[in-house]
């Protein structure tokens, strides 16, 4: 391999793994719990200061409570705020934002640094030297006025204060000016976020994938095309006079008995599937070949694999007492990939099925594979096109309500 290749290569590999750190706003789901996560530091802000965006950027984004998917999951916002000395650089895990004093002049306020409207006074913007809103949770900076947030009528308490941060906070999370909600308005009673804008920031913070279809149980009907027998909050049930309904996995089960959670997957479906789309992805077949793998698919039984260059040769219920690999996934992935709504390399990208070694040895193997897998990923999937500058949002000082 030549030298300036392996250059290359270990560049490529380096600007990856900052990205991976970089996330400042991140997604995590526990159950049938969204957790978005907004890390942001300021530099040249007050504690005080720091304290009322941080609760305000909370309390308009979880409101009385969001609920996203058909399933209705709950959504949760958390903000981690913190002081810094600056924002060059900006501190890694976190959004940065500098906080300029205004003196009661235009020219103390952040200008727009490019755009149509470069040069523009206004009260706060995202997008100092990034691109704004944030693409995937990834690191932007912004400048904010120590103005933002402030009464929209000093002389009437009762009309409260702007909604600048919170605002703002959406464009870390993915969203744009103009996309309804608190996206449009910050103040009056539009300047809250939409149904619109809780699905989109979920969309593109956490994929289509977040709220899975176990979490119908319990929502007062019966989705049998989600595989539900019953629910124990519909009228009826859906379960005979002899049964109850298990609250957890809304299935019947006989008065007195303890209702079994725990699922068969016909892997027939899968196998096809899989052996279908190794045909055409030597990435799949390189990973997956010639291994000996336990299955663990959170709700279902235990199952193993055997696999080949050509694809999986061999499933059965029960674990291999010699594993080379664990993959880990959920019975709704495995029936989305069985009947065609989604792909095996789909379910790798999306996070749905992950895998690791078996051994100290396997482990690193794998571990040096899943880099390469991710290397891949990251050139094969679909050019995404981006303004050729920064696109700003902007708070201007001089608009009682509209952010244009």
């Amino acid at each position: 391999m030549k030298k300036r290749d392996l250059v290359l290569i270990l560049t490529i590999m380096l600007i990856l793994f900052s990205s991976f750190v970089s996330a400042r706003t991140t997604c995590e789901t526990k159950g049938c719990d969204i957790i978005i996560t907004l890390n942001i530091s300021f530099a040249g802000a007050t504690n005080a200061q720091i304290i009322n965006w941080a609760n305000e950027i909370s309390n308009v984004w979880n409101g009385n409570g969001q609920k996203y998917g058909q399933c209705k999951c709950n959504v949760k916002f958390k903000v981690n705020a913190k002081s810094v000395n600056s924002c060059t650089p900006k501190p890694a895990g976190y959004h940065c934002v500098d906080v300029l004093p205004w003196n009661g002049t235009d020219e103390s306020l952040p200008a727009l640094p490019a755009g149509p409207r470069a040069g523009e006074r206004v009260t706060g913007y995202m997008g100092k030297t990034t691109q704004s809103p944030s693409v995937g949770g990834a690191s932007i900076d912004g400048e904010w006025s120590d103005q933002m947030s402030r009464p929209v009528n000093p002389n009437n308490p009762q009309a409260g204060n702007y909604k600048d941060a919170a605002h703002e906070a959406g464009h870390m999370m993915g969203l744009n000016d103009g996309e309804g909600g608190i996206m449009n308005f910050t103040s009056g009673a539009n300047a809250a976020p939409t149904q619109a804008n809780i699905d989109n920031v979920v969309n593109r913070m956490c994929g289509q994938n977040a709220c899975p279809d176990r979490c119908c149980c319990g929502n007062g009907q019966i989705d049998r095309n989600k595989g539900e027998q019953c629910d124990p909050f519909a009228v009826p049930d859906g379960c005979s006079q002899q049964e109850s309904c298990c609250p957890i996995c809304c299935s019947c089960a006989p008065f007195g008995q303890e209702c079994d959670h725990i699922r068969t997957v016909d892997l027939s479906p899968f196998i096809e599937a899989y052996n279908s789309e190794v045909k055409n992805n030597p990435t799949i077949a390189k990973i997956f070949a010639n291994q000996k793998i336990n299955l663990y698919i959170e709700g279902a039984e235990e199952y193993s694999m055997i696999t080949s260059d050509l694809g999986i040769e061999q499933a059965e219920q029960g674990f291999l007492e010699d594993p080379t690999m664990n993959v880990f996934s959920d019975v709704e992935t495995f029936e989305d990939i069985s009947i065609g709504d989604l792909g095996f390399m789909e379910a790798l990208d999306q996070g749905r099925v992950t895998y690791e070694g078996v051994g100290f040895v396997n482990s690193i193997k794998y571990g040096a594979l899943n880099l390469i897998y991710s290397i891949y990923s990251f050139f094969a999937g679909e050019e995404e096109i981006l303004p050729e500058e920064p696109v700003p949002s902007d708070c201007p000082l001089v608009l009682p309500e509209e952010i244009i």
